[in-house]
């Protein structure tokens, strides 16, 4: 069976790109989810919230690792294997890109940066 490199890059782009598509919206949702934990933590002061809330936090700070990581990986893909594309197209996917560092990369840190820092300023 032959390679095609044009083939094995098409394969790697749409696995980096499934993932990076599932994985921040997946840690979007969850933040949401781990803040309403909180709030029935801080509300109630039950301690099964807070154990629930810690479980669910770190799953969302591996999925929150590998978005990045996956985020990362996605625009040499864009400059190295797809370049004539990007440069085609390059007006429409620059915006695209920016506006989704902005929401869900910095909504993601904050929340992360929160939950792990802030924890420590809540009396129990």
């Amino acid at each position: 069976m032959h390679l095609d490199p044009l083939l094995l890059s098409r394969i790697q782009w749409a696995w980096v790109i499934g993932w990076h598509i599932l994985l921040p919206a997946f840690t979007v949702g969850l933040a949401s989810y781990v803040a309403v934990l909180e709030g029935l933590f801080f509300f109630t002061g039950r301690e099964h919230w807070f154990r629930i809330s810690r479980f669910w936090t770190r799953i969302f700070s591996v999925s929150f690792a590998m978005g990045v990581v996956s985020g990362i990986v996605m625009p040499f893909q864009f400059g190295t294997n797809w370049s004539r594309f990007s440069d085609a197209a390059a007006n429409v996917i620059s915006p695209m890109l920016a506006y989704e560092d902005l929401m869900a990369f910095f909504l993601e840190a904050t929340f992360l940066g929160v939950l792990l820092f802030g924890r420590h300023l809540v009396p129990r």
